[in-house]
């Protein structure tokens, strides 16, 4: 019988000879034992062929070495749960036998091991790092950058501003760079414009969401001289001033020399350094400056505009439409500051004997009307100009609508009346109507007037008309041949009935005629109307005269 390990003869009772089991005693892991028994079965076949003294059946030899392997492997078995105490290579288990293959080096397939390991990992982190997205923003579902949101609206501020300051020679206010940004996305509560153009942006929102970002850098600004603005409750009146009684407003002045100039309803003009400024002292915010003032336009306390110069020539600036109106030089007189202003949105600036009708809102010379002076404008009921009475250097009057267009012209004017239904003119005792639409609706002239009652000849009938130029009676009798008699006309009494008497004769007629003097009566306190005739030049007996009470005016 030979080993099985080393192919040595040895008894027929064992498997493996001494040194070969003193080697396998040695190894160290039951997968050397497997190895090796897979060795063993393929030397156990080389060993069975080259045997050729002994002769076995296939079965005798599977039963034979199934039996023999099994009780060697028990014994391996038994042998391999003891403690090792060396540990042997697994080269030097088959240095002896060249048929067995060397052992494989576990400690450099431990380190192979290793190296890939720690290069999937590190693979992994980096997979991890690239593909997963960066972590949102703390209580921001959306992830929206308000960074660069800020950023942009900082951006076009900013650039705004250098562009106002480059036109304007003037650092502009927030409210007037806010004017011109055209979104609603960004509010921030502090805003700062510097005189370098640079702006700070702070406690902001962005669609009414606060965030922490801010924009710009944050300079020191100088504080300067604050003015208190008072309403006056003295007895001089309603005048605003810096001098005491009730605080209606403050002004942080530009520069460090602030000078009161004027104050009205919302606005102050404060002098510094040389010019001028216009301040609204109600939010503390300066309008409009430095300019050099001409005059201010005020009306009822509220100031509306300012006349200025620039570079010699004169400007207005409109409080109404917070507008520069340039180049206005030719329109105004530089020698001239009259102006008148009244509550329509319009200020008429004079111009020799030129009247120019600037719009405050828009800035445009709406009309001009040439005239000596303009006297007066009329109202409608609903508070709207509707006629412009004005004189020429002839002593005539013009009417001009509200649009400026010419309505009446050459004429000289003794009244103009502007009723709900029609306009009364008179002049030079003519007397004429017209409804609104400026149809003639009555001529007539004017022979007398009283204290309540005005006489008109109208087509040569007698008309009564009372003092709001409603007719109070109309006599049908045609008076064209006939002369009014003042002297015997007035107030009288005559048959008992105190009233109104106006005589009128025919001279053409016999004076016995019928007719020839009639005399027309009015009694006031009943209406009662009426005419005498067949009165005697000289029959005076019926008639009280020391009742009559004229008031002629003409």
């Amino acid at each position: 019988m030979r080993c099985k390990n080393c192919g040595i003869e040895i008894s027929d009772d064992e498997i493996f000879c001494n040194d070969c089991k003193l080697e396998l005693k040695q190894v160290t892991s039951r997968e050397e034992l497997r190895e090796l028994k897979e060795l063993i079965e393929e030397q156990k076949k080389i060993n069975d062929l080259e045997d050729t003294k002994e002769l076995v059946t296939l079965d005798n030899l599977e039963a034979k070495n199934n039996s023999a392997l099994e009780n060697e492997d028990i014994k391996i078995d038994e042998e391999i749960d003891k403690p090792i105490k060396e540990e042997v290579k697994v080269d030097e288990l088959f240095n002896n036998n060249q048929n067995i293959p060397p052992k494989k080096d576990n400690k450099k397939l431990i380190i192979i091991i290793s190296i890939l390991a720690f290069i999937i990992v590190l693979l992994v982190i980096l997979l991890i790092f690239f593909l997963n997205p960066k972590e949102e923003k703390k209580d921001d579902p959306n992830n929206i950058d308000y960074e660069l949101i800020l950023n942009t609206y900082g951006d076009d501020i900013k650039s705004l501003t250098e562009n106002f300051i480059t036109e304007n020679k003037k650092v502009p206010t927030f409210d007037e760079i806010d004017a011109l940004l055209n979104q609603t996305e960004v509010y921030c509560d502090i805003h700062e414009i510097y005189e370098d153009g640079n702006i700070y942006l702070s406690s902001c929102k962005v669609d009414g969401k606060s965030i922490e970002n801010t924009y710009g850098k944050k300079q020191e600004v100088q504080t300067f001289e604050k003015l208190t603005i008072y309403k006056s409750t003295s007895n001089a009146g309603d005048e605003y001033n810096v001098n005491g009684g009730e605080e209606v407003g403050t002004v942080t002045c530009k520069t460090g020399s602030c000078v009161h100039y004027a104050s009205y309803k919302t606005y102050s003009i404060i002098k510094e350094d040389g010019e001028f400024y216009i301040y609204n002292y109600e939010t503390d915010s300066l309008v409009f400056g430095p300019f050099e003032l001409v005059n201010d336009v005020v009306l009822d306390n509220d100031l509306y505009a300012v006349l200025y110069k620039k570079d010699g020539i004169q400007n207005m600036y409109s409080l109404t439409s917070f507008k520069e109106l340039k180049n206005i030089d030719g329109i105004i007189s530089n020698s001239s500051n009259e102006s008148i202003m009244y509550k329509y949105g319009y200020i008429v600036l004079k111009n020799n004997d030129k009247y120019n009708f600037i719009n405050l809102k828009t800035g445009n010379i709406s009309y001009s009307i040439t005239c000596a002076s303009l006297k007066e404008f009329i109202e409608d009921k609903n508070n709207n100009i509707v006629y412009i009475k004005a004189n020429t250097s002839n002593d005539k009057f013009q009417m001009y609508n509200s649009n400026g267009k010419l309505l009446f012209d050459g004429v000289e004017l003794n009244d103009f009346k502007l009723y709900s239904d029609k306009i009364v003119i008179s002049y030079n005792n003519i007397y004429k109507t017209y409804d609104l639409k400026l149809n003639l609706k009555l001529t007539g002239t004017i022979i007398d007037t009283y204290e309540k009652v005005l006489v008109i000849l109208n087509n040569n009938k007698l008309q009564l008309l009372n003092k709001s130029d409603q007719v109070l009676v109309t006599f049908n009798d045609n008076l064209s041949n006939y002369k009014y008699k003042k002297d015997l006309s007035g107030y009288k009494t005559y048959n008992d009935k105190s009233g109104l008497y106006l005589n009128f004769v025919n001279e053409s007629l016999d004076i016995n005629s019928e007719d020839y003097t009639l005399m027309y009566y009015y009694i006031e306190e009943t209406s009662e109307n009426g005419v005498i005739k067949n009165t005697v030049k000289n029959d005076d007996e019926n008639l009280d005269s020391n009742t009559g009470d004229q008031d002629n005016n003409l």
